[in-house]
C-alpha cells in the first residue's frame, strides 16, 4: 500500500498543488490578510522555492507559495456588494440568462452596469458592476442579451444564512431585484457583439431546429432543457418531480451533457489518427465540438465550466499516449480554480468534478470485469456503470449540502442516465442533420425517450419514500473524499508505469 501510494503521488504531481490551493482558498474565505503582508510573504516564498529547487526541502517552499497564491487570488475575487439595499433605485442592466417562467414571475440573472437614487433626480450615475437575480413580472418580456432600465429595490438574497444564499453569493450575486408592472422603463438590444450575444444567436437557432420536431409539450420541454438549456417551457409540476427524485441535474446542461458530446466526438473520430496528422485533427475537432455545443447551450456558467473541464481532458489525452486520469482531473481543477477560486464553493462545480473523477477512477476496473462479447450489451453495461459510480461519488456531498438523500434517485439513476444519453445524442444528431426526411425518425426517438424518462420520474416522485432527511457532519464528507482521492492515487501508482485511460466502451 505504501509503495503504491508513493508511486501514485509521484505520478500525480498536481496532487501537491491542488491540496494547498484548496487550503488557501478556504482560509481566505474566513480571514482577510493585509495586502502588504500577503504580497511580501508570497514573494519571499517563491524566492526561497526558486533558490532551493534542488534541495529536498524545496517542496515545503513550493507548497507555501501555492497556498499564499491561492489566498491572494481568493481575496481578489471576493464578491463586492456595491448596490444599496432598501432604496428605490434606477438601474441599467443586461440580462445574461434565458428567463424561465415561475408562475407570475420570470426568473433570470442580470449584470447591473449603473444605478442612481430615484428620489434624487440630480444624483449622479454610479458604476455598479454587480450581478443580481432578476424577477420580472410576466406581463413584461425580457430576453437574454437585452439591455434594460428599471425602477426597483435591491433585496438581500436571503436573511437566514441558508445554503442557497451562500451558493448564490459564491456565484457572484449580490442581491435580487423584482421588476413589477410598469417599472421596466426602456429596453434595447445588445449594442456590442460579445461571446454571450453570439452564443444567444446559436442557442436560438438550435432551439428553432428542435421546434420543427413533432413533440408533445412535456417531451419538448425536457428535450429543449437537456439539449440547449432552454427551460422556459418546463411546467412547475414537472420541475418539482425532477427535484424530488434528485434528477434536476438532467435539466441543466452541465458536465453530463458536455461529457456525452465529448464521448460522441471521440467515437466518431476514433479512426482519424490512422491518417497522417489525424490525431491533431481529431483533438482540434473534439475541442471545437465541445465549445460549439456549449454555445448552443447558451454559455451558461455551468456549461462553461464543463466545456473547460472536458477541453482540458482532451488536451491531456492528446499530450501523451499514457496518462493518469486522476492527475488530469486535478490539473483541470487547478486551472479552473486559478481562474476563479469561487468555483470551489459552487455546488455544480463540486458535483461535476466529483462525478467525472468517480467515472475516471471506477469505470475502467468495473467495465473490464462486466463486459461481454455482445457490443450492444456492453454499451448498456457502460451506461449503467457510469450512472452508479457517478451517484456513489456525489452522494455524500448531496446529503451534506441539501440534508436530504433521494433514495429513489439512486435506484433510477442508471435508467435516466441512459435516456439522457439517448435524448442528447438524438437532439445533437438532429441539429447536425436537420433534413425534413429525417424529422419523423428523430421525432419518434426523442418522443419515446422523453416520455419514458418523464413517466419514470413522475411515478417515482409520488412514492412516499422517494427521499428522506439525513444529516452528516462536514468532517465526515471531507474525510470520505480525502480517503477516496488517496485510494485513487494508490490505484494508479501500484507500479512505476503510468496507466492508460481506456475507451473500451
Amino acid at each position: 500500500m505504501e509503495g503504491g501510494l508513493a508511486n501514485g503521488i509521484r505520478n500525480t504531481p498536481f496532487l501537491r498543488i491542488i491540496l494547498p490551493m484548496i487550503a488557501g482558498i478556504v482560509v481566505a474565505r474566513s480571514y482577510t490578510l493585509p495586502w502588504g503582508v500577503l504580497c511580501g510573504s508570497l514573494a519571499a516564498a517563491w524566492l526561497l522555492a526558486w533558490a532551493g529547487y534542488r534541495r529536498r526541502e524545496s517542496w515545503c517552499y513550493v507548497t507555501l507559495s501555492v497556498f499564499l497564491s491561492a489566498v491572494l487570488l481568493a481575496q481578489l475575487h471576493r464578491t463586492n456588494d456595491p448596490l444599496p439595499k432598501g432604496e428605490r433605485l434606477l438601474l441599467t442592466f443586461q440580462v445574461i440568462e434565458n428567463p424561465s417562467d415561475r408562475g407570475r414571475w420570470q426568473r433570470t440573472a442580470a449584470d447591473v452596469g449603473y444605478f442612481r437614487y430615484e428620489k434624487d433626480e440630480k444624483a449622479r450615475w454610479r458604476a455598479a458592476r454587480a450581478r443580481v437575480l432578476l424577477w420580472v413580472d410576466t406581463c413584461q418580456r425580457v430576453e437574454q442579451g437585452g439591455q434594460y432600465a428599471a425602477l426597483a429595490y435591491v433585496n438581500p438574497i436571503d436573511t437566514t444564512r441558508s445554503g442557497y444564499g451562500k451558493l448564490m453569493r459564491t456565484r457572484g450575486f449580490c442581491g435580487k431585484v423584482f421588476v413589477t408592472p410598469g417599472r421596466l422603463l426602456t429596453r434595447s438590444p445588445a449594442q456590442t457583439a460579445t461571446p454571450l450575444s453570439w452564443a444567444r444567436r446559436v442557442q436560438g437557432g438550435a432551439a428553432r431546429l428542435l421546434g420543427r420536431l413533432s413533440l408533445s409539450d412535456d417531451a419538448r420541454a425536457v428535450v429543449s432543457a437537456m439539449a440547449v438549456g432552454d427551460k422556459r417551457e418546463m411546467s412547475p409540476e414537472l420541475r418539482a418531480a425532477y427535484g424530488r427524485v434528485g434528477a434536476s441535474h438532467l435539466l441543466a446542461v452541465s458536465g453530463l451533457h458536455v461529457g456525452i458530446v465529448f464521448s460522441l466526438v471521440n467515437v466518431l473520430f476514433y479512426l482519424l489518427p490512422a491518417v497522417r496528422r489525424g490525431h491533431i485533427a481529431k483533438n482540434v475537432a473534439a475541442v471545437a465540438a465541445i465549445w460549439l455545443y456549449a454555445a448552443a447551450a447558451g454559455l451558461s456558467p455551468s456549461v462553461i465550466r464543463a466545456a473547460f473541464m472536458f477541453s482540458g481532458i482532451q488536451v491531456a489525452l492528446a499530450a501523451t499516449r499514457y496518462r493518469n486520469p486522476v492527475n488530469t482531473m486535478l490539473a483541470t481543477a487547478a486551472v479552473m480554480l486559478a481562474i476563479d477560486p469561487n468555483y470551489l464553493f459552487d455546488i455544480s462545480f463540486q458535483l461535476s468534478f466529483l462525478a467525472v473523477l468517480a467515472i475516471f477512477v471506477a469505470f475502467g476496473p468495473l467495465y473490464r470485469r462486466l463486459r461481454t462479447r455482445c457490443g450492444p450489451l456492453n454499451l448498456l453495461i457502460s451506461v449503467v456503470i457510469i450512472g452508479v459510480v457517478a451517484t456513489m461519488g456525489t452522494a455524500p456531498l448531496v446529503v451534506w449540502q441539501f440534508g436530504s438523500f433521494p433514495l429513489v434517485g439512486m435506484l433510477i439513476n442508471p435508467a435516466v442516465v441512459l435516456t439522457a444519453h439517448l435524448i442528447v445524442l438524438l437532439a445533437v444528431g438532429w441539429m447536425i442533420l436537420p433534413f425534413p426526411v429525417l424529422a419523423g425518425v428523430f421525432s419518434a426517438g426523442l418522443e419515446g425517450c422523453a416520455w419514458l424518462q418523464n413517466a419514470v420520474v413522475k411515478w417515482c416522485a409520488e412514492l412516499p419514500w422517494a427521499a428522506f432527511d439525513v444529516r452528516i457532519p462536514l468532517w465526515f464528507v471531507a474525510g470520505y473524499y480525502l480517503v477516496y482521492l488517496l485510494l485513487a492515487v494508490w490505484w494508479y501508482g501500484r507500479d512505476d508505469r503510468k496507466f492508460s485511460l481506456e475507451y473500451d466502451a
